[in-house]
């Protein structure tokens, strides 16, 4: 596991399965063996101060048809389009946030638009809760309301 946590950029990579591994304000319990979450500030504030953030969630990315050699150190087959990607799910919280009084998040599509409308997040013992699961994408823009 590679725990990043900057007051901008907070990362869990590795094995994030199951509510463990923690940054100062993210916290995952997803149902993929491996992934790489991240949380970051784009207008340059602590995340805890932070409006928006910009949220990934990824696991396995592959072209169809993509081959690996035996060792799997490199590739026999590039494959090619479209991507294959395995979906991330659970739910992430974003904690010790200072300014919150409400939350939303908007999925984006693989050109970083939004993705039907925003998905539920609400105030748990931890902190502000969303789930990872329709739709399937792998960013999120998460907005907080005062």
């Amino acid at each position: 596991m590679v725990v990043v946590n900057t007051p901008r950029s907070q990362a869990l990579i590795g094995y994030c399965g199951g509510l463990g591994p923690a940054t100062e304000n993210l916290e995952a319990g997803v149902n993929v063996p491996c992934c790489a979450i991240t949380a970051n500030s784009p207008d340059g504030k602590p995340i805890a101060d932070a409006d928006p953030l910009v949220v990934t969630a990824t696991a396995r990315v592959a072209n169809s048809g993509m081959e690996l050699n035996n060792r799997r150190t490199s590739l026999t087959v590039r494959g090619k389009p479209p991507m294959c990607i395995e979906p991330v799910t659970g739910e992430l919280v974003l904690k010790n946030l200072r300014r919150p009084r409400s939350v939303s998040v908007q999925p984006l599509d693989g050109a970083g638009r939004p993705l039907g409308g925003s998905i539920p997040a609400w105030l748990s013992s931890q902190g502000w809760t969303f789930r990872l699961d329709e739709p399937a994408t792998t960013w999120f823009v998460v907005a907080f309301g005062q």
